[in-house]
């Protein structure tokens, strides 16, 4: 299988020799079959990689569209510098892993409020859940 530069130069050789061996075994997969070598590979994802797979795709290509995609493995110290000093209020409970009750209480605002801050915070931060977002700030303080 080829892979681009950039693929190559970022994930080791082991790594895109599972994951060509997975994308064989989706190719000749009857339909409602894949799903092991898949979670075979997931727990293989380096850190900072993501790989989305569109079976909707195989309908028109015979094998399910797979993106591979490689952030940096340096954290980006800066994607909460955009959030007000509100937003950060949340964003530190919301870092802790509490409901949104639990923050509305706290800050003394609706649970309505916390949801759309949590919504904000998310958008800002290009973060896409809470657990996500969790997980990133452990590795920063803030």
């Amino acid at each position: 299988m080829e892979w681009n530069s950039g693929l190559r130069d970022r994930l080791s050789d082991d790594f895109l020799e599972l994951l060509a061996t997975t994308l064989g075994q989706l190719g000749r997969s009857q339909p409602g079959v894949g799903f092991v070598p898949l979670m075979h590979l997931a727990r293989h994802v380096p850190r900072a990689t993501s790989i989305t797979v569109d079976f909707t795709k195989s309908r028109q290509c015979a094998v399910p569209l797979v993106i591979v995609a490689v952030g940096s493995d340096e954290p980006d110290d800066r994607f909460l510098d955009d959030l007000t000093p509100r937003e950060k209020d949340v964003a530190r409970l919301l870092a802790t892993g509490q409901s949104n009750k639990f923050i509305a209480r706290r800050l003394d605002i609706t649970l309505g409020t916390v949801k759309s801050y949590v919504h904000r915070i998310l958008g800002k931060t290009g973060i896409r859940s809470r657990a996500s977002f969790a997980a990133r700030v452990r590795h920063r303080s803030m």
